[in-house]
């Protein structure tokens, strides 16, 4: 038992230590871009639709479009500078809100 305790605890070092990496190479290289800014590297501000989603009773929903509106996201894997990476607020923006 103690050597299966022993390999998993490798493991999830092994894992967080790999994560640990992956983070500091993308903040790393979002720093770089920053100091080197051309237009849209590493922040772009795209333009979100949120779309909501009212139940009724009957069991339907009503969805109701808001205003379009500009958010500045991150190019990068990771969220850095309070902003949020691009291919996330895309994919979470195309989700409607239930209300």
């Amino acid at each position: 038992m103690t050597r299966v305790l022993g390999v998993a605890l490798r493991v999830l070092v092994g894992l967080l230590v790999l994560v640990a990496v992956v983070w500091l190479g993308d903040y790393i290289s979002f720093r770089y871009r920053l100091s080197h800014k051309t237009p849209d590297n590493p922040l772009e501000t795209i333009r979100v639709q949120r779309t909501y989603a009212i139940p009724h009773k009957d069991g339907r929903a009503e969805y109701v479009f808001g205003e379009p509106e500009m958010v500045t996201c991150a190019r990068s894997i990771f969220p850095h500078a309070g902003d949020p990476p691009c291919w996330y607020l895309q994919k979470s923006a195309a989700k409607p809100i239930q209300m």
